[in-house]
């Protein structure tokens, strides 16, 4: 049972929960109106031919589908044994609150279905909605109306609703950011998409699969040894596994995780019998940054970061001087070639093998 419109039915169907299919109909009513309201509903040709629960069904599922644009992800929360949590993250949460609530509410009647609630050990299960609107001003309130009919629907469950913080907005746009630039590469490594690549690397940290040992002691430092997930490729490599965020990290496997920064992972790498990192392997790019390129770009970050601690140290005089250089060309940013440089594309930069 997946269907839209058989979990619909399902919940008709169940007499003892009339009170709730009620705030489901509530739910399901307002956001057909949200939809033909924005414009975008247009009638079947058939229309006339249709009874009127037909058209009522096929208005429903546009809403969803209308709804669905606004979800940007579902995930199952990792946990411990015999608890469930679900996490949605959500976005047009004014204009949309209604609709996005429809899509919640079928994830929802799809997890009764299957029996989420009895397995829930606290008897508990939640349901966490992140909103993760582009505009930080836009208002999540009608959401929140949304949100406590929804709560009438489904009494069993927690139903949270959460905002980012600026901190976590900036943090998420970077990751979005990190994998439009892999996918620019994976399309074209141009010198320029590498760049791209390299400079958000440099300043936001990746998300590795990493699992405490069973059984493992705690070491005489108070250090905690982590085991990481990693992959070998058909060529015999191993690469660490990573992703530009933890919710992609969940797109693939429940897994526990840590987030690294750049100097952290790299010389966590090149210490290793690895080859370098698979980033956001089996739900997006899946690009390959060899040792090679991570030695690269750490001699660049640390040429960069010696150039910025030079500058801190030098009078107006000689910052002023100095950009006239780099405007002249008479140094080379990091990155940069020559201009007599051949124009060959790095060696460095594989792309995972299928």
């Amino acid at each position: 049972m997946s269907s839209f419109q058989d979990l619909y039915e399902h919940a008709a169907a169940d007499r003892g929960r009339a009170m709730q299919f009620l705030a489901i109909q509530e739910i399901r009513r307002k956001a057909v109106r949200e939809m033909t309201d924005a414009g975008v509903y247009v009638e079947p040709e058939s229309a006339d031919e249709l009874t009127d629960e037909e058209h009522a069904n096929r208005r429903a599922e546009a809403a969803y589908a209308f709804g669905v644009q606004s979800v940007i992800e579902v995930a199952k929360l990792p946990g411990s044994d015999g608890e469930v949590a679900y996490a949605a993250a959500v976005r047009d949460t004014s204009t949309r609150p209604y609709s996005i609530a429809l899509c919640i509410q079928t994830k929802l009647e799809e997890l009764h279905a299957a029996g989420a609630e009895d397995r829930c050990q606290s008897g508990e299960p939640q349901f966490h909605v992140v909103v993760s609107n582009p505009d930080a001003d836009e208002s999540a309130e009608e959401l929140g109306d949304a949100l406590d009919v929804l709560r009438v629907a489904y009494p069993q469950w927690r139903i949270s609703l959460e905002e980012l913080s600026p901190e976590l907005r900036e943090k998420a746009a970077r990751a979005e950011q990190l994998r439009s630039a892999l996918d620019a590469c994976k399309a074209d490594n141009t010198q320029e998409n590498l760049q791209k690549v390299a400079a958000l690397l440099f300043n936001m940290p990746l998300v590795f699969p990493a699992v405490r040992p069973e059984n493992e002691p705690q070491s005489s430092d108070g250090g905690v040894h982590l085991q990481f997930g990693k992959v070998r490729a058909q060529d015999g490599k191993s690469y660490f596994l990573a992703f530009s965020d933890r919710a992609h990290l969940l797109q693939w496997k429940q897994y526990g995780s840590v987030e690294l920064q750049f100097k952290d992972y790299v010389p966590l790498v090149l210490q290793s019998k690895d080859n370098g990192i698979i980033v956001d392997p089996y739900v997006g790019a899946g690009m390959a940054l060899t040792s090679e390129m991570l030695q690269m770009l750490q001699a660049e970050q640390e040429m960069f970061s010696a150039m910025m601690q030079a500058a801190s140290e030098m009078t107006p005089e000689q910052i002023e001087a100095f950009a006239a250089a780099v405007e002249k060309g008479e140094i080379p940013l990091p990155g940069e070639q020559p201009d007599d440089a051949p124009a060959e594309k790095p060696k460095w930069w594989q792309r995972r093998k299928k």
